[in-house]
């Protein structure tokens, strides 16, 4: 079809698939050249006209320049992929050949595309895959480090699917708490391994935690009717993903501590009492609360305050508070330190 056209259609057809044509001799000189792209140096055409191919491309790249003119000669046309030196460019310019011969006596004809384009494309992708595979590795670094401190916690931990509650990991300590393996709880529903009671109220507070984002509950009895453990438990959404994390810690025996009695009876009864009670950490971070403490901070629930810093609401800045820690610390009980309590908003 092609062959049909006439040349003045052909060339606007060459101009736009093609970037530079040359005419060369049968030796190689370069017999006129046409520059279709904005692209190359101005003085291109004059710096090459007159010149054999050879001395314009790279030192490397004479002897396929050679191998290719001579198969030309035989009637194939050749592709062939050069690299030009350019006073205007350091990097040089790489150029796609087609190759034909013209006829035994005219020489060859080669239409050039340039390769900028495609190098620079294929320079980014490289980089993008360095990049990806350094963020991979450091992930990689990341997830061991994490996986080392998960298995050392002496707590026992969980991570649970939000919508099946099925057990995602467990850390060792949580397969040995609950009676099992790892492997054997991995995969399983939970709760598991406690009593029917205490089944009862783990289901309850991953039900309200959806709506709160933490909840706690304290002397749960295991299955065994023995060991008692506090859990805490935090909601996580990520993206369509939905985790619970779950904490089991404060193991205790039977035989040291009946619900009920001691310890236990003394904060049921501070729950009670008239006064607001706090129960902090050695950093001031708020373990349980009173519903005295609630009313008089204007919270409506003890989940908003349960893992806050107690000099949210209490002290006016935190400096009061640290001041309070370090008495304490020193002299096991301090009296008569005046303080105010500040109600604090907290949007759900």
């Amino acid at each position: 079809m092609l062959s049909d056209l006439p040349a003045a259609d052909l060339v606007p057809l060459v101009e736009r698939l093609v970037d530079l044509a040359l005419h060369l001799s049968a030796d190689g000189k370069i017999l006129a050249i046409s520059v279709y792209s904005d692209e190359f140096p101005a003085q291109l055409a004059a710096d090459w006209k007159g010149r054999r191919l050879a001395e314009v491309v790279d030192a490397g790249e004479t002897s396929r320049l050679e191998e290719a003119m001579q198969s030309a000669r035989g009637g194939e046309v050749q592709r062939l992929d050069l690299v030009h030196s350019h006073a205007e460019l350091p990097a040089g310019l790489p150029l796609q050949y087609q190759l034909r011969a013209a006829s035994k006596k005219d020489g060859f004809y080669a239409l050039g595309r340039d390769m900028r384009p495609t190098a620079n494309l294929r320079q980014q992708l490289i980089n993008a895959q360095q990049a990806l595979e350094q963020d991979y590795w450091r992930l990689r670094q990341v997830e061991t480090r994490y996986r080392r401190l998960f298995d050392m916690v002496g707590d026992a931990v969980l991570i649970l699917d939000g919508q099946s509650r099925r057990v995602l990991e467990a850390n060792p300590t949580a397969g040995e708490l609950l009676g099992a393996g790892e492997r054997s709880i991995v995969g399983k529903v939970f709760p598991r391994g406690f009593d029917a009671r205490a089944d009862s109220a783990l289901q309850d507070m991953l039900k309200e935690i959806r709506a709160t984002g933490r909840g706690q509950l304290r002397n749960l009895r295991l299955a065994d009717g023995e060991t008692r453990v506090d859990a805490a438990a935090s909601f996580l959404r990520q993206g369509s993903e939905e985790r619970y994390l779950l904490r089991l810690s404060g193991q205790v025996g039977a035989q040291q501590q009946a619900p009920g009695s001691g310890a236990i009876f003394l904060q049921e009864a501070l729950r009670a009492a008239p006064d607001g009670v706090l129960l902090v950490d050695a950093d001031g971070r708020i373990e349980a609360v009173n519903a005295s403490f609630l009313s008089l901070a204007q919270i409506l629930g003890e989940e908003q305050a349960v893992g806050q810093l107690a000099d949210r609401w209490l002290g006016r800045s935190s400096v009061d508070m640290n001041v309070l820690l370090s008495n304490l610390q020193e002299n096991a009980a301090v009296r008569l330190f005046g303080q105010s309590i500040e109600g604090v908003w907290i949007g759900i």
